[in-house]
Protein backbone atom coordinates (compact mmCIF):
# COMPACT_ATOMS: atom_id res chain seq x y z
CA UNK A 1 0.00 0.00 0.00
CA UNK A 2 1.33 3.25 -1.23
CA UNK A 3 0.95 6.11 1.20
CA UNK A 4 1.85 10.14 1.51
CA UNK A 5 2.38 11.67 4.52
CA UNK A 6 2.32 15.34 4.63
CA UNK A 7 4.00 16.52 7.93
CA UNK A 8 6.67 19.42 6.95
CA UNK A 9 7.22 20.99 9.99
CA UNK A 10 8.59 21.98 12.91
CA UNK A 11 11.23 20.10 14.26
CA UNK A 12 9.07 18.73 17.20
CA UNK A 13 5.82 17.99 15.70
CA UNK A 14 7.90 16.06 12.80
CA UNK A 15 9.46 13.41 15.72
CA UNK A 16 6.43 13.02 17.48
CA UNK A 17 5.41 11.79 14.18
CA UNK A 18 8.21 10.33 12.71
CA UNK A 19 8.39 8.00 16.17
CA UNK A 20 5.26 6.05 14.99
CA UNK A 21 6.21 4.54 12.02
CA UNK A 22 7.71 1.58 13.33
CA UNK A 23 4.42 0.56 15.35
CA UNK A 24 2.73 1.03 11.91
CA UNK A 25 4.97 -0.67 9.85
CA UNK A 26 4.82 -4.04 12.03
CA UNK A 27 0.67 -3.35 12.39
CA UNK A 28 0.31 -2.84 8.61
CA UNK A 29 2.19 -4.97 6.12
CA UNK A 30 3.87 -4.24 2.83
CA UNK A 31 3.20 -0.52 3.81
CA UNK A 32 5.62 2.34 1.15
CA UNK A 33 5.88 5.68 2.91
CA UNK A 34 6.69 8.94 1.26
CA UNK A 35 6.79 11.65 3.74
CA UNK A 36 6.93 15.21 2.20
CA UNK A 37 8.69 17.75 4.20
CA UNK A 38 10.33 21.75 4.36
CA UNK A 39 13.86 21.05 2.71
CA UNK A 40 14.88 22.75 6.06
CA UNK A 41 14.19 19.38 8.32
CA UNK A 42 14.94 16.82 5.26
CA UNK A 43 17.94 15.85 7.46
CA UNK A 44 15.95 15.17 10.58
CA UNK A 45 14.41 12.56 7.86
CA UNK A 46 16.87 11.02 6.00
CA UNK A 47 18.75 7.28 6.99
CA UNK A 48 15.22 6.32 8.60
CA UNK A 49 14.56 2.81 7.34
CA UNK A 50 10.91 3.16 7.59
CA UNK A 51 10.89 5.74 5.56
CA UNK A 52 10.79 4.77 1.51
CA UNK A 53 10.61 8.10 -0.17
CA UNK A 54 11.57 11.93 1.04
CA UNK A 55 10.18 14.50 -0.77
CA UNK A 56 11.35 17.64 0.35
CA UNK A 57 10.02 21.13 -0.85
CA UNK A 58 11.67 24.44 -0.12
CA UNK A 59 8.17 26.00 1.51
CA UNK A 60 10.09 28.43 4.02
CA UNK A 61 12.39 29.83 1.08
CA UNK A 62 10.00 30.47 -1.42
CA UNK A 63 8.41 33.25 1.56
CA UNK A 64 11.81 35.20 -0.13
CA UNK A 65 12.02 33.91 -3.37
CA UNK A 66 7.99 33.56 -4.61
CA UNK A 67 9.70 31.42 -7.62
CA UNK A 68 10.33 28.56 -5.39
CA UNK A 69 6.42 28.00 -4.99
CA UNK A 70 6.48 26.83 -8.60
CA UNK A 71 9.43 24.20 -8.13
CA UNK A 72 7.34 23.45 -5.03
CA UNK A 73 4.31 22.35 -7.44
CA UNK A 74 6.63 20.81 -9.30
CA UNK A 75 8.51 18.25 -7.17
CA UNK A 76 4.84 17.11 -5.36
CA UNK A 77 3.15 16.92 -8.71
CA UNK A 78 6.18 14.62 -9.88
CA UNK A 79 5.30 11.96 -7.28
CA UNK A 80 3.28 9.18 -8.33
CA UNK A 81 -0.03 8.08 -7.16
CA UNK A 82 -1.07 7.42 -3.94
CA UNK A 83 -3.60 4.93 -2.56
CA UNK A 84 -3.91 7.05 0.99
CA UNK A 85 -3.08 10.69 2.01
CA UNK A 86 -2.30 11.79 5.49
CA UNK A 87 -2.12 15.33 6.92
CA UNK A 88 -1.05 15.46 10.31
CA UNK A 89 -0.29 18.80 9.77
CA UNK A 90 -3.46 20.65 9.78
CA UNK A 91 -3.32 23.72 7.74
CA UNK A 92 -4.36 25.30 4.53
CA UNK A 93 -0.87 24.81 2.88
CA UNK A 94 -0.89 21.04 4.21
CA UNK A 95 -4.26 20.35 2.99
CA UNK A 96 -3.57 22.10 -0.75
CA UNK A 97 -0.62 19.75 -0.73
CA UNK A 98 -2.75 17.05 -0.20
CA UNK A 99 -5.35 18.38 -2.86
CA UNK A 100 -2.45 18.49 -5.48
CA UNK A 101 -0.90 14.91 -4.90
CA UNK A 102 -2.58 11.97 -7.06
CA UNK A 103 -4.77 10.38 -4.57
CA UNK A 104 -8.86 9.55 -4.14
CA UNK A 105 -8.04 9.68 -0.05
CA UNK A 106 -6.85 12.35 1.77
CA UNK A 107 -7.44 12.35 6.19
CA UNK A 108 -7.21 14.83 8.65
CA UNK A 109 -8.56 16.41 11.04
CA UNK A 110 -11.87 17.27 11.57
CA UNK A 111 -12.87 21.48 11.78
CA UNK A 112 -13.56 21.31 15.47
CA UNK A 113 -9.96 19.26 15.91
CA UNK A 114 -7.87 20.97 13.74
CA UNK A 115 -5.47 24.87 13.82
CA UNK A 116 -7.20 26.21 10.30
CA UNK A 117 -10.46 24.92 9.87
CA UNK A 118 -10.83 25.69 6.43
CA UNK A 119 -8.22 23.25 5.94
CA UNK A 120 -10.96 20.45 6.72
CA UNK A 121 -12.81 21.05 4.01
CA UNK A 122 -10.13 19.47 1.74
CA UNK A 123 -10.48 15.86 3.12
CA UNK A 124 -11.96 12.89 2.88
CA UNK A 125 -12.81 11.70 5.47
CA UNK A 126 -11.98 13.50 8.89
CA UNK A 127 -10.63 12.73 12.54
CA UNK A 128 -12.35 14.08 15.50
CA UNK A 129 -9.76 14.69 18.34
CA UNK A 130 -9.34 17.61 21.20
CA UNK A 131 -7.19 20.05 19.68
CA UNK A 132 -5.62 20.28 23.67
CA UNK A 133 -5.18 16.25 23.34
CA UNK A 134 -1.74 15.40 24.26
CA UNK A 135 0.20 15.45 21.01
CA UNK A 136 1.47 11.98 20.56
CA UNK A 137 -2.30 10.92 20.89
CA UNK A 138 -3.33 13.39 18.58
CA UNK A 139 -0.71 11.78 15.70
CA UNK A 140 -1.99 8.46 16.62
CA UNK A 141 -5.55 9.31 16.30
CA UNK A 142 -4.84 9.83 12.16
CA UNK A 143 -3.37 6.39 11.88
CA UNK A 144 -5.96 4.84 14.09
CA UNK A 145 -8.53 5.97 11.58
CA UNK A 146 -6.70 5.73 8.61
CA UNK A 147 -5.81 1.54 9.23
CA UNK A 148 -8.42 1.07 11.20
CA UNK A 149 -6.21 0.11 14.22
CA UNK A 150 -8.40 -1.83 17.41
CA UNK A 151 -5.78 -0.80 19.88
CA UNK A 152 -5.52 2.34 21.94
CA UNK A 153 -2.55 4.86 22.73
CA UNK A 154 -0.19 3.82 24.91
CA UNK A 155 3.28 5.00 25.26
CA UNK A 156 4.40 1.33 24.62
CA UNK A 157 3.89 1.28 21.13
CA UNK A 158 6.40 3.76 20.86
CA UNK A 159 8.83 1.34 22.83
CA UNK A 160 11.21 0.91 19.63
CA UNK A 161 11.07 4.69 18.75
CA UNK A 162 14.91 5.20 18.66
CA UNK A 163 14.70 2.81 15.57
CA UNK A 164 12.78 5.30 13.48
CA UNK A 165 16.08 7.85 13.83
CA UNK A 166 18.59 7.36 11.54
CA UNK A 167 21.76 8.29 12.82
CA UNK A 168 24.75 8.13 10.70
CA UNK A 169 28.51 8.90 12.25
CA UNK A 170 29.61 12.17 11.78
CA UNK A 171 33.43 12.50 10.73
CA UNK A 172 32.97 16.12 12.29
CA UNK A 173 32.18 14.97 15.90
CA UNK A 174 33.40 11.11 16.40
CA UNK A 175 36.96 12.25 18.08
CA UNK A 176 35.83 14.60 20.72
CA UNK A 177 34.34 12.19 22.88
CA UNK A 178 36.19 11.25 25.72
CA UNK A 179 35.08 8.66 28.35
CA UNK A 180 33.77 11.61 30.90
CA UNK A 181 29.96 12.05 31.46
CA UNK A 182 28.48 13.71 28.22
CA UNK A 183 25.59 16.27 29.14
CA UNK A 184 24.26 18.37 26.71
CA UNK A 185 22.64 21.89 26.83
CA UNK A 186 20.06 22.50 24.72
CA UNK A 187 20.36 26.71 25.11
CA UNK A 188 18.02 27.86 22.09
CA UNK A 189 14.92 27.63 20.84
CA UNK A 190 12.32 28.88 18.11
CA UNK A 191 10.83 31.41 20.46
CA UNK A 192 12.51 33.45 23.03
CA UNK A 193 9.55 32.24 25.89
CA UNK A 194 11.25 28.39 24.98
CA UNK A 195 14.79 29.58 26.21
CA UNK A 196 15.69 28.76 29.84
CA UNK A 197 18.01 32.03 30.64
CA UNK A 198 21.93 31.33 30.20
CA UNK A 199 22.99 32.44 33.37
CA UNK A 200 20.19 30.07 34.75
CA UNK A 201 22.36 27.23 32.95
CA UNK A 202 25.85 28.26 33.94
CA UNK A 203 24.43 28.30 37.87
CA UNK A 204 23.48 24.43 36.42
CA UNK A 205 26.71 23.58 35.11
CA UNK A 206 28.10 24.87 38.36
CA UNK A 207 26.22 22.59 40.37
CA UNK A 208 27.33 19.61 37.94
CA UNK A 209 31.11 20.80 38.20
CA UNK A 210 31.09 20.78 41.53
CA UNK A 211 29.25 17.39 42.12
CA UNK A 212 31.15 15.41 39.22
CA UNK A 213 35.04 15.21 38.04
CA UNK A 214 34.53 13.40 35.19
CA UNK A 215 32.04 15.42 33.00
CA UNK A 216 32.12 17.58 30.13
CA UNK A 217 29.04 20.38 29.04
CA UNK A 218 28.63 20.71 25.41
CA UNK A 219 27.19 23.58 24.07
CA UNK A 220 25.47 23.92 20.52
CA UNK A 221 24.13 26.83 19.02
CA UNK A 222 22.28 28.01 15.80
CA UNK A 223 21.67 32.07 15.63
CA UNK A 224 23.33 32.98 19.43
CA UNK A 225 26.59 32.24 18.45
CA UNK A 226 28.20 35.22 20.43
CA UNK A 227 26.25 34.90 23.47
CA UNK A 228 26.99 30.92 23.88
CA UNK A 229 30.47 31.49 22.76
CA UNK A 230 30.69 33.76 25.81
CA UNK A 231 29.30 31.06 28.09
CA UNK A 232 31.38 28.27 27.12
CA UNK A 233 34.29 30.59 28.29
CA UNK A 234 32.91 30.91 31.77
CA UNK A 235 34.27 27.68 33.17
CA UNK A 236 36.65 24.37 31.76
CA UNK A 237 33.33 22.32 31.75
CA UNK A 238 31.88 23.40 29.22
CA UNK A 239 33.13 22.32 25.41
CA UNK A 240 31.92 24.91 22.07
CA UNK A 241 31.10 22.63 19.33
CA UNK A 242 30.73 24.22 15.79
CA UNK A 243 27.92 24.75 13.77
CA UNK A 244 26.05 21.87 13.06
CA UNK A 245 23.82 20.40 10.93
CA UNK A 246 20.83 17.83 11.80
CA UNK A 247 22.03 15.04 10.81
CA UNK A 248 25.58 15.95 12.96
CA UNK A 249 23.15 16.50 15.74
CA UNK A 250 21.20 13.36 15.98
CA UNK A 251 24.68 11.41 15.69
CA UNK A 252 25.81 14.16 18.85
CA UNK A 253 22.50 14.10 20.91
CA UNK A 254 22.79 9.89 20.41
CA UNK A 255 26.55 9.96 22.41
CA UNK A 256 25.32 12.05 25.03
CA UNK A 257 24.47 11.00 29.23
CA UNK A 258 22.00 13.81 29.69
CA UNK A 259 19.89 16.50 27.33
CA UNK A 260 18.72 19.55 29.43
CA UNK A 261 16.69 21.81 27.16
CA UNK A 262 13.63 23.79 26.49
CA UNK A 263 10.23 22.63 25.17
CA UNK A 264 12.06 22.55 21.30
CA UNK A 265 12.56 19.68 18.97
CA UNK A 266 16.51 18.99 19.96
CA UNK A 267 14.97 18.17 23.44
CA UNK A 268 12.20 15.82 22.04
CA UNK A 269 14.76 14.22 19.58
CA UNK A 270 16.68 12.75 22.77
CA UNK A 271 13.74 11.45 24.21
CA UNK A 272 12.79 9.67 20.41
CA UNK A 273 16.32 8.81 20.41
CA UNK A 274 15.51 7.59 24.31
CA UNK A 275 18.55 8.94 25.71
CA UNK A 276 18.00 10.81 29.23
CA UNK A 277 16.34 14.41 29.36
CA UNK A 278 15.09 17.21 30.96
CA UNK A 279 12.63 18.75 29.35
CA UNK A 280 11.76 22.71 30.37
CA UNK A 281 8.65 23.97 30.17
CA UNK A 282 7.15 27.56 30.38
CA UNK A 283 4.73 29.16 27.45
CA UNK A 284 3.37 25.92 26.65
CA UNK A 285 0.86 23.49 28.17
CA UNK A 286 3.11 21.14 29.58
CA UNK A 287 0.43 18.10 29.71
CA UNK A 288 -0.25 18.16 26.12
CA UNK A 289 3.33 18.29 25.09
CA UNK A 290 5.84 16.41 27.94
CA UNK A 291 7.34 13.20 26.50
CA UNK A 292 7.40 10.65 29.37
CA UNK A 293 9.16 7.87 29.58
CA UNK A 294 11.85 6.02 31.96
CA UNK A 295 14.47 8.81 32.31
CA UNK A 296 12.96 11.52 30.83
CA UNK A 297 11.43 14.22 33.15
CA UNK A 298 9.45 17.31 32.59
CA UNK A 299 9.61 20.30 35.02
CA UNK A 300 7.42 23.83 34.53
CA UNK A 301 6.85 26.55 37.22
CA UNK A 302 3.58 27.42 36.15
CA UNK A 303 0.64 25.04 34.44
CA UNK A 304 -0.47 26.62 31.66
CA UNK A 305 -3.93 25.65 29.90
CA UNK A 306 -2.76 26.99 26.55
CA UNK A 307 0.02 28.34 24.38
CA UNK A 308 0.45 31.58 25.95
CA UNK A 309 2.52 33.88 23.85
CA UNK A 310 4.39 36.47 26.53
CA UNK A 311 4.77 34.35 28.95
CA UNK A 312 8.08 33.52 29.99
CA UNK A 313 7.56 31.26 33.44
CA UNK A 314 10.83 28.87 32.64
CA UNK A 315 13.02 31.16 33.92
CA UNK A 316 11.78 31.17 37.47
CA UNK A 317 12.59 27.65 37.19
CA UNK A 318 15.63 26.85 39.74
CA UNK A 319 19.01 25.88 39.28
CA UNK A 320 18.58 23.77 42.23
CA UNK A 321 15.47 21.82 41.20
CA UNK A 322 16.91 20.69 37.77
CA UNK A 323 20.12 19.59 39.70
CA UNK A 324 18.52 17.53 41.77
CA UNK A 325 16.87 15.20 39.02
CA UNK A 326 20.69 14.74 37.16
CA UNK A 327 21.86 12.37 40.18
CA UNK A 328 19.49 10.05 39.27
CA UNK A 329 19.55 10.42 35.41
CA UNK A 330 23.31 10.36 35.90
CA UNK A 331 23.47 6.38 37.16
Amino acid sequence: MKIAIIRLSSLGDIISTLVFLEYLKSEVKDLHITWIVDSNFREMLQNSSFIDEICDIPLRKSKRDRKLIFECFRRIRNLKEFELVLDFQGLIKSAIIGKILKTKKIIGYDKFSIRERLASLFYTKKVSIAYNEHILKRQYAILQTAFNLKKDFSLQMLEHRDKTIGVLESEKLKNIFNKEKKILFILEASKEQKEYPLDSFYQVALGIEKKYRDVRIYLIWDKKESEIKNLASRSNVFYFLPHLNLAEIKFLISNMNLIIGGDTGLTHLSWALKIPSITLYGNTPIERFKLDGENHISICKIKQEKIVKNDFSIAQIEPELILSHIKDLLK
